[in-house]
């Protein structure tokens, strides 16, 4: 069933449009919210929060990229339940991963009013992403977005340990390069 049919199923507000969203996305999802939470508990109930959210978002929501807009609240859902986690002391698998991000991305600051910094950070990393190689940008994808490990990354794209944390490297550092150029205070 194509993405379309599905978005009208939910804006029909028939529940076939869940079963058919976790038959086209549901793995996909749940890769998405186990490489971060490294839980297939967490994950599974990380999922069926998303139809829930996915259910409540649309109408009025009419996505363009299904997959895209199922794997944002995926992810925000993912990193939500893992703030949770951290804060109880239950797992520290991601810590890491995120203080990477430290020196070159802003923090969030937590008020409303800075969604323009957001929207701009977020164009600066739209950008650079985009202007980098294929094979970088895949890398630090699954790094940051997708939270995969040293050794997942070494094992998808068939590089050494070595090559992986330099193309990290240097995406970081081009990455704080893009943002500083573009304005924003790191």
């Amino acid at each position: 069933m194509e993405d379309k049919e599905i978005i009208d199923l939910y804006f029909a507000r028939s529940e076939d449009a869940i079963k058919r969203t976790d038959g086209k996305y549901g793995l996909y999802l749940k890769h998405l919210a186990n490489s971060i939470l490294r839980s297939l508990e967490d994950s599974e109930e990380v999922v069926n929060d998303t139809y829930m959210k996915a259910w409540d978002s649309m109408p009025p929501a009419r996505p363009n990229f299904l997959q895209n807009f199922l794997a944002r609240i995926t992810r925000n859902l993912s990193l939500d339940r893992l703030k949770y986690l951290l804060a109880q002391k239950r797992s520290l698998d991601a810590v890491d991963l995120f203080s990477e991000l430290d020196d070159c991305v802003p923090a969030p600051q937590g008020d409303p009013g800075e969604n323009c910094d957001a929207e701009q950070i977020g164009a600066s990393i739209n950008s650079y992403l985009r202007s980098i190689s294929n094979l970088d940008r895949a890398v630090f994808l699954s790094r940051y977005f997708y939270a995969q490990t040293i050794e997942e990354i070494m094992r998808d794209y068939n590089i050494s340990q070595g090559k992986a944390k330099y193309i990290l490297s240097c995406a970081r550092s081009g990455l704080k390069a893009q943002l500083e150029r573009d304005g924003v205070t790191v």
